[in-house]
């Protein structure tokens, strides 16, 4: 016989856990695939895309861009893409390894290290807006605006977060 997921409607709201298995939509391995999934998207839009930009005005005018290899990168913010890019990596380590335990990785990291999971999260949100505002205020005189790279580490730092406290929760 068949376990079905009893949706429950009650002035608490849905229950949609069944209290002999944990089996359904909310297990532990599928935050950890979702959280991978965030992880890899993040990092090749923070590797790959640009993460801010500015109109420069004058004889030299053009949009210009900041990433790794970009010429009107700032210190600060070529630091922060580096960082969000070593975060999300072990972010996707610590997923990987809560998924497939048995690997060469789980060698290197301990099993207790998935509580750090939330921190490089947080770090990664924090570091990102760092970055974004440094480069807004080192180019404050011109047009600037946030590229894809900003808001796939800012947005993958805070949705990781969550997953990762929700995960926790469990």
């Amino acid at each position: 016989m068949h376990k079905y997921i009893l949706i429950q409607n009650s002035w608490r709201g849905l229950n949609l856990s069944d209290s002999n298995s944990n089996s359904g939509f909310a297990s532990p391995r599928t935050f950890s695939m979702i959280i991978l999934v965030f992880s890899f998207i993040g990092f090749i839009l923070v590797t790959f895309t640009p993460f801010a930009g500015l109109y420069l005005t004058g004889y030299y005018s053009g949009y210009r861009y900041s990433c790794l290899t970009c010429e009107y990168a700032t210190a600060v913010d070529r630091i922060a893409i580096i960082l969000a890019m070593l975060l999300l990596l072990g972010q996707m380590a610590i997923s990987f390894n809560e998924l497939w335990p048995d690997t060469i990785l789980s060698q290197f990291l301990p099993a207790n290290f998935a509580r750090w999971g939330i921190f490089l999260a947080i770090f990664t949100l924090i570091i990102t807006l760092i970055g974004g505002a440094a480069f807004m205020a080192s180019y404050s005189y011109y047009e600037t605006w946030f590229e894809p790279g900003y808001y796939g580490a800012a947005i993958v730092g805070l949705l990781n977060s969550i997953l990762f406290f929700l995960k926790g929760r469990m």
